[in-house]
């Protein structure tokens, strides 16, 4: 199985300061059938802090834009 690795930062849309700051990996593992059937996304906590339900709000947006 082929596996990539990126790191994306997201902030928020107020001014930044060092507690508005979020930094996640992102986490892309392509199955032995891709393309044929959509890779597996995961993203983990870096830095800065976000409610678990945000975290699959932005899974589920991801999702969204790669089954396009």
């Amino acid at each position: 199985m082929r596996r990539k690795v990126r790191a994306i930062r997201i902030l928020n849309s107020q001014p930044l300061t060092q507690h508005s700051l979020v930094k996640l990996v992102l986490e892309v593992q392509y199955t032995d059938d891709y393309p044929d059937t959509l890779p597996e996304l995961s993203l983990e906590l870096m830095e800065g802090s976000i409610e678990d339900d945000e975290i699959e709000n932005l899974l589920a947006d991801l999702r969204r834009v790669v089954c396009q």
